[in-house]
């Protein structure tokens, strides 16, 4: 753990203790040895009682030849100095009073004393306080000797590290049959700020490995509690530009937790990010608890909660990728949540990509299985980026033991070039489903898509959309679209879907005014019942017409509605039973008629794995062409086996030697 009024390091393994915390720096020279007086050592220091600054050296600069014993003394350049051991709240009070005196607002919001250092495994810890602390190495660390096996090293001015390219890393690993009965906490908290040339990557590897000679598989290690990456500081800023496929190559900032390829964790997996202000990472930033069914080495388990918390006042980044793995046979407990929280602004330069992935697949391998609840939340004042995705992939198979919800909260301008996707697939496998938007002015270039496959409740409160293409549809016999104010604009196409007829069947309803256009085709509205509640003004704009498809009109007769209610359309509406409505997918036309001519399937391709899974079932017609079965996908079953997709676990379960150097040798 790397903490404190600058910094902390937590290292929960009792038989190797071989934690990389790295960051070269271009500031720091190493401590000059101060002389002895006499050729008498001086008596060892007593370990318990508040810790002082140690002067020797402003900043302490840590370097590969340092040793850190927890028993506690620190060795660098041959000039020895000591630390205390912070034994718990009974002994030695809260913690941030007991290292810095008051408690900051910082240390409340972290909370460093009622959680983190509330927690037995956490105590006692080794602590070691510096002025200012540069990380140039790797120490050698050693509790020998009756030593405690946690260690805290604070700076009270902050970290500094990295020359140019210079990357700064800290990792727990377990990997390939490694063990860990307690926990396994990797925090680095820095009350200043935290800046790095480099990349920064904080994570915990618990995963499984194709060793190479000879070839054979060597299943996830086992940590018997819970695994905590935590990375805090008033602003978490890097200079790097790395970027490419998530889990597979260097990326400019990383917070994760790896328990893939039959990786075994008996409690939570938190992997939390908190900057004060700001967080500023050119480069893209991965954010990941990946317990998936990687190459079919079988899925993870985590015990208890997968937790994804990233928090700050404004976040700029290059693409962003936000993701829980537990496709095809991985297990979790209790929740998985992905929390994005902003009170400033999202800026994203590529894609910004949310996913909880929980599938099975068509080869008979069972989907994830999630015990509560799977939630994806972002907040933020104004949110830009080339697309936006928030998906819930529960399908073939997939178990959410408690509700699937994605909530969108925004108060500002949300501008996403390409296209914003929101959907949850697989719902009827969870005992219930919602996608949620608060607020917000969406202003998408290319599609803005709704979508949920089962039953849920889609509800858009107070959100303005523009975009290209507008498709918003939950299709199952208990699905439900509220909208509740705002407005509603397509340049080609409108389409706003409850389309079942079964059960209780598809519901719309308007529960506040709100205001449809739809500039090229007329608007479409398709829903077993159409409701719009007493005294709620649905406005068809001026140079829009739309056609509603349904079966249980509830509102003004003057609308052509059954007067049920007095809400009412305002402009050109025609009322028609339902199942004359054109493919959600498909284009209406400006006035509602019976088109006789039969439009041939669609199979959209965008990748060459779905390819090759569509020609697996083809065969050839009497013309020489290749025809595919219509039945070899049901109607809204989503798209597997992206490579894309899935190379964000590749080398954290295969090749760790696609890292820095130091990385792999660690991970092997």
């Amino acid at each position: 753990m790397i903490y404190g009024g600058g910094t902390n390091v937590v290292l929960a393994d009792p038989n190797t203790v071989d934690v990389a915390v790295s960051a070269e720096s271009n500031a720091a020279q190493s401590p000059t040895p101060t002389p002895m007086a006499t050729p008498t050592p001086a008596p060892t220091p007593d370990k318990f009682g508040t810790p002082s600054v140690i002067a020797s050296s402003n900043p302490c600069v840590i370097t590969s030849g340092t040793t850190i014993t927890t028993d506690p003394s620190i060795t660098t350049k041959g000039v020895t100095d000591y630390g205390k051991i912070y034994r718990g709240s009974t002994d030695d009070g809260a913690f941030s009073q007991w290292a810095f005196g008051p408690t900051s607002a910082f240390d409340t919001a972290l909370n460093i004393d009622t959680e983190f250092f509330a927690d037995p495994a956490h105590v006692p810890i080794a602590v070691f306080k510096f002025q200012s602390l540069s990380l140039n190495g790797n120490p050698t660390i050693d509790t020998s000797n009756g030593g405690v096996t946690n260690l805290g090293l604070i700076g009270a001015d902050g970290i500094t590290s990295g020359p140019p390219g210079g990357f700064f890393q800290s990792f727990i690993s377990t990997n390939a049959g490694g063990s860990i009965a307690g926990n396994a906490q990797n925090v680095v908290a820095v009350s200043g700020d935290l800046s790095a040339n480099g990349g920064i990557l904080i994570a915990t590897y618990d995963t499984g490995f194709l060793s190479v000679n000879p070839t054979t598989f060597i299943a996830g290690g086992t940590i018997g509690g819970n695994a905590s990456v935590l990375l805090t500081a008033q602003d978490i800023l890097t200079t790097s530009t790395a970027s490419g496929t998530p889990g597979l190559d260097i990326m400019a900032l990383e917070a994760s937790i790896y328990t893939n390829g039959s990786g075994s964790l008996g409690g939570n997996a938190d992997a939390v990010v908190q900057a004060q202000q700001n967080i500023s990472a050119p480069g893209s930033s991965f954010f990941t608890v990946a317990n998936g069914n990687f190459q079919g080495f079988g899925g993870g388990t985590i015990g208890g909660d997968a937790l994804i918390d990233v928090g700050a006042v404004n976040f700029s980044t290059g693409p962003l990728s936000d993701d829980i793995y537990n496709y095809l046979g991985g297990r979790i407990g209790n929740n998985a949540s992905i929390n994005l929280a902003l009170s400033g602004d999202l800026w994203v330069q590529g894609d910004a990509l949310f996913r909880i992935f929980n599938y099975g697949n068509s080869d008979g391998l069972e989907g994830g299985q999630i015990g509560e609840n799977a939630t994806i939340s972002v907040t933020a004042a104004s949110i830009q980026a080339a697309s936006l995705l928030a998906e819930i992939n529960n399908s073939q198979g997939g178990q959410i033991g408690g509700s699937a919800s994605i909530n969108v909260f925004a108060s500002g301008a949300v501008v996403v070039t390409n296209d914003a996707t929101f959907r949850i697939d697989g719902s009827d496998g969870a005992t219930s489903a919602a996608i949620n938007f608060n607020g917000g002015n969406y202003n998408v270039g290319g599609t803005f898509l709704g979508f949920i496959d089962g039953n849920g409740t889609f509800t858009l409160n107070n959100a303005t959309i523009t975009a290209d293409t507008v498709k918003v549809g939950v299709f199952g016999s208990n699905g439900t679209l509220r909208i509740g104010g705002g407005n509603i604009s397509a340049n080609t196409l409108l389409h706003l879907y409850a389309p079942s007829s079964s059960g209780s069947g598809g519901i719309i309803d308007f529960v506040s005014n709100v205001t449809l256009n739809s500039s090229a085709t007329a608007a479409v509205i398709a829903a077993n019942t159409v409701t719009i509640e007493n005294g709620v003004v649905v406005t068809i704009g001026a140079s829009t017409s739309a056609n509603v498809y349904t079966n249980v009109p509830n509102y003004s007769a003057r609308s052509g509605g059954n007067n049920k209610t007095s809400g009412t359309f305002v402009g050109a509406v025609t009322t028609q039973p339902l199942g004359g409505q054109p493919p959600f997918d498909s284009p209406s036309t400006r006035v509602a008629t019976r088109s006789t001519r039969t439009s041939a399937p669609v199979i959209h391709v965008t990748d060459s794995s779905q390819l090759s899974s569509l020609l697996d079932n083809a065969t050839p017609g009497p013309n020489g062409k290749v025809r595919v079965s219509p039945v070899t996908r049901s109607r809204n079953a989503p798209v597997q086996g992206s490579t894309r997709t899935m190379a964000a676990e590749l080398h954290r379960s295969v090749a760790a030697k696609a890292r820095s150097g130091v990385l792999a040798s660690r991970l092997q």
